[in-house]
Formats: C-alpha cells, structure tokens, sequence
C-alpha cells in the first residue's frame, strides 16, 4: 500500500509540474498590468504549490482508499482530478484575453503556451473515457462538456493568430502549415467528441459509445504525422 500510494504521488506531483508550468505560462502571455504577474506567481508558488506538495500524498491516499485498484486506472483517475483544474484556468484564460482584447493579435510564443495547453487539454479529454466502460456521475460527464466546449473556443482563438500570423507575414511556412494543421485536426476532433458527449447526455447512450469517436480519429492523427515526416519536407525542399 506504502509503494502504491508513491507511485501516485510521485503521478499527481509530475501532473502538478505540467499544469503549473502551463498556468504560469498563460499568466506571463497575458501581459498583465502594473507587475501583476510576477505578483501572482509569488503568491501561486507561496499558497498552491507548497500546500499541492504537501497535499499530494494525502489526495493518493484518499483515492486508493476510495478505489484499492486506482493505479491500474491512472489515466481516468488524473483526469477526474485535473479536469476541474484545467476548466478553471481555460475559463479565466479566456476571461482575462476577451477583457484586455489579446484574442487581436497573438505572437508566437503565445501561441507556442496555448498548443501545450490544447494537447494537455486533448489529454485530459481522451483521459477522462477511454478506460471507462459503466456510466460516469452526470456532473463529471457535463463538467468534461464544457471542458471540451472552452477547449473549442481556445482552439478557435488560436487559429485566428495563426490566420492572421499567415496573411500579416505573407504565406504559409513548413511550421505554420504543421500548427495549422493539427489545430484543425484537433478542431474538428473536440466537435466530435462534444456530439458523442451531447448524446450521452440527452438520449443517455452508454460511455462506451463515446470510445469510437475518441480511438476512431487516430488514425488521421496519424496520416497527418506521415504527411509532416515525409511529404512536407519533400514540397518545401
């Protein structure tokens, strides 16, 4: 039990790097004013990362007493605990870009932070069904909804940037064509998964109808990943 509940830790705190590293990330491109963001990254760091160290042990011990067999379903179990987490800070990201107007004009690094953080948010998504086979509680499945739903319209506010990258920079780069690209794969593939998401909802099909549109799509992913290996550097040799 001693070696299980590390083995999650150990799970939950890498997790825990990966989402500070993309809060902060999305805290610096916003540009706040007046030092903003370095204040929020010593009271981020002083009161959610100590008391995430600290909590770490007690979240694993919590989850293997509710479930003895968590960590032989670690992926559904890390996306019922970050899912919250990453709806929050999408939801505020959103906010905070609508409300100083950064949706206008995007730079590359910014739109390097938002692809981490749409691939994380594809993770999570994909995390949160695929080893689930029974029904799930209607406020996970609602709130993983509307996680896809703010994942759609971040992907959409990142494909403005790179349209509007495209036409002010005159043409489309090898790098622009593999963002663009994927992002509209991942476009495409969110609406998906969200009919699956809505069905289950209102005509309450069972979770296991949602794994084809989540498994199903993988192959394109991976047509797309043999375009930009082989074909791409070919045209723009």
């Amino acid at each position: 039990y001693t070696g299980e509940m590390l083995i999650l830790s150990i799970v939950i705190l890498l997790s825990g790097m990966l989402l500070t590293g993309l809060i902060l990330g999305i805290v610096n491109t916003l540009e706040l004013p007046g030092g903003a963001a370095n204040s929020f990254g010593e009271w981020y760091f002083k009161w959610v990362v100590v008391y995430g160290i600290v909590g770490a042990p007690i979240v694993a011990t919590h989850a293997l007493s509710v479930n003895p067999t968590a960590l032989r379903k670690v992926c559904p179990l890390l996306a019922g605990i970050f899912s919250p987490l990453l709806l929050v800070t999408v939801l505020t990201c959103l906010v905070f870009m609508f409300y100083f107007g950064q949706y206008v004009s995007i730079d590359r690094n910014t739109l390097l932070v938002y692809n981490l953080l749409l691939i994380s948010l594809m993770a999570i998504v994909i995390f949160s069904f695929i080893e689930v086979n029974n029904t799930l509680q209607r406020w996970t499945i609602i709130s993983t909804g509307l996680l896809v739903c703010s994942t759609l319209v971040l992907d959409g506010i990142v494909l403005w940037g790179i349209g509007l990258r495209t036409l002010d920079e005159w043409g489309l780069t090898p790098n622009r064509i593999v963002v663009l690209g994927s992002n509209l794969l991942i476009f495409v593939h969110l609406v998906w998964i969200l009919i699956g998401i809505v069905q289950i909802i209102r005509l309450h099909e069972p979770i296991r109808t949602l794994h084809s549109k989540l498994v199903g799509y993988f192959p394109i992913y991976g047509a797309w990943s043999a375009f930009v290996v082989f074909l791409l550097p070919m045209m723009y040799d």
